[in-house]
């Protein structure tokens, strides 16, 4: 008879706990029981990891083999990762392994038939727990890329079971104490570095995404900086062909590159999803990410969801853009549900016993057509549809929803550049301003928020506002007279006031004045969304 006991991690959205494997292998008729795990899932486990054992060159044993995974009260959404722990712990009990101090150890890995360690997914989530414990993570050598991003994580990677029971078995001769300083000179720590190459690297956008290849349109564009200093989401309306789309890509190129914590917690929503490969270097974790999702796209794959769950597209952006195309084309249901994730800037999804919560820190660019043909208010070309259709499909967009917009842009088309391009003597006109250049300004005004409040100006809330925002009665004067003019919400008079305050920033002004607040009514104006 024996008891072997490992210690393993699950993760819970981005969060984790440490589970405790045993397996005891006694008298009885030969059986290999899992408990701890969902039926379907210790089922396919026990069918890996006893191939898995026979093929590394072990025996498993006759006997009667139960493996429990505690707690077993908490939820284990996935079960892969458990194979390593779960071998190891039978190898320890039947006598085949002595690990020395098991207790500094947390084991991960996914096992196959041949024994072979595969990478999980998760495992920079499980590395950071790991490494808040203080203990030493052992993985599959494919999860290397994907845990070295933790800084100041010990590990030890092995690329099959054998080989990794080789190791100890090969360091288990001698003393204790001599077994635990062999072991030691294998494992390494991470020394994750970010250096000014790095940055000035994440900080590189493609050209074809400059500010400066975009004809005209100075309204938006001075939207768009306003939007990237303040971290405000943003409404661009015109009819087709007038560069929206456009002006919402060059948004990326606005925003500076992401901070180490930052990049990590992206870094670990992605991981969740799969889709984590492209940002195994330090310069890709940098460059906030702009997600672009189709109109076609579903609630559960823009809010997230899912069993086991996992983040949307609107979590996928976290400190980035999520730009929303053909805004009108998405279903309501689909687009009301964005309401509570803008305003808490969290995405919480319930299922029966647990809940996860992720973050949604982004930036949410919208694009639309006036109408149904797309041509209401073009100079050139007559709209087709009347007033109750321009009605209907206006309304397609709630009252709550285009609340949580900040700015509202009409885009105009560009004629009068275009009649000039084709002309065989273009006009002159002066050089647009690079992305590069609006980036500078972009950073000295997000400098000014994160020194006065550690924040940006979206992410402030009613009593921050209220100090951060204070208005001189001069200002307090003209705000009353231009909103006794129309019905504002508080939730539309807080906008204004976060508006003028990154208008203020990017300014460098000490406080707002009136020709702020003139500029920010100018972004909240009902003759552009009716």
């Amino acid at each position: 008879m024996g008891l072997g006991k490992v210690f393993t991690r699950v993760q819970l959205g981005l969060n984790t706990v440490m589970l405790t494997v045993e397996a005891h292998v006694g008298s009885g008729l030969p059986r290999f029981s899992v408990i701890g795990l969902a039926s379907n899932a210790a089922k396919e486990s026990r069918e890996r990891i006893k191939s898995a054992i026979l093929s590394s060159g072990f025996y498993f044993p006759a006997q009667r083999v139960v493996v429990n995974v505690a707690p077993a009260s908490i939820v284990k959404t996935t079960s892969t990762q458990f194979d390593l722990p779960i071998a190891l712990s039978i190898l320890i009990a039947s006598k085949q392994l002595k690990w020395p101090q098991l207790e500094r150890f947390e084991f991960l890995g996914e096992l196959g038939l041949d024994g072979a360690l595969h990478a999980c997914l998760g495992a920079a989530i499980v590395a950071k727990g790991v490494k808040a414990c203080g203990h030493v993570l052992v993985t599959a050598s494919n999860n290397l890329a994907e845990i070295t991003i933790i800084d100041q994580l010990k590990y030890l990677t092995a690329p099959s079971l054998g080989q990794l029971a080789q190791l100890v078995s090969m360091l288990g001769r001698g003393k204790e104490a001599t077994k635990i300083a062999n072991l030691n000179q294998y494992i390494k720590t991470v020394q994750v570095k970010v250096n000014a190459n790095s940055v000035a690297s994440a900080a590189h956008e493609i050209v074809i995404d400059d500010l400066a290849n975009i004809y005209g349109q100075a309204e938006a564009k001075r939207a768009l900086e306003i939007a990237a200093a303040g971290g405000l989401n943003l409404l661009l309306i015109g009819p087709p062909g007038s560069g929206k789309s456009m002006l919402a890509r060059s948004a990326k190129t606005l925003l500076p590159p992401l901070s180490y914590e930052a990049a990590l917690e992206n870094l670990m929503l992605y991981t969740i999803f799969g889709h984590h490969q492209k940002r195994y270097h330090i310069e890709d974790m940098l460059r906030p990410p702009f997600r672009h999702p189709h109109h076609s796209a579903s609630l559960v794959a823009l809010i997230g969801g899912a069993n086991p769950p996992v983040p949307g597209e609107i979590s996928l952006a976290n400190h980035g853009v999520l730009f929303l195309d053909e805004l009108l084309e998405f279903s309501r249901h689909t687009l009301e549900s964005l309401r509570e994730p803008l305003e808490e800037r969290a995405v919480t999804i319930a299922r029966s016993g647990f809940s996860f919560k992720y973050p949604c820190h982004c930036q949410l660019i919208v694009a639309m057509n006036p109408c149904p043909c797309g041509n209401w208010g073009h100079p050139k070309t007559p709209c087709s549809c009347n007033v109750e259709a321009r009605r209907r499909y206006r309304q397609r967009l709630s009252g709550p929803l285009l609340d949580r917009l900040d700015l509202w842009v009409w885009v105009p088309p560009i004629l009068e550049q275009l009649t000039s391009l084709a002309s065989s003597q273009p006009a002159a006109s002066p050089a647009a301003e690079t992305s590069r250049v609006v980036l500078a300004r972009v950073v000295a005004a997000r400098n000014i928020a994160l020194a006065r409040q550690r924040k940006l100006n979206a992410a402030l809330s009613t009593i921050e506002l209220e100090r951060h925002a204070a208005l001189g009665s001069a200002e307090q004067e003209f705000l009353n007279q231009q909103l006794s003019k129309q019905a504002v919400s508080m939730r539309s008079f807080h906008r204004i006031l976060k508006i003028a305050l990154t208008i203020a920033d990017l300014a460098k002004a000490p406080a707002i004045n009136v020709a702020h607040l003139r500029e920010a009514l100018s972004y909240r104006q009902s003759s552009v969304v009716e």
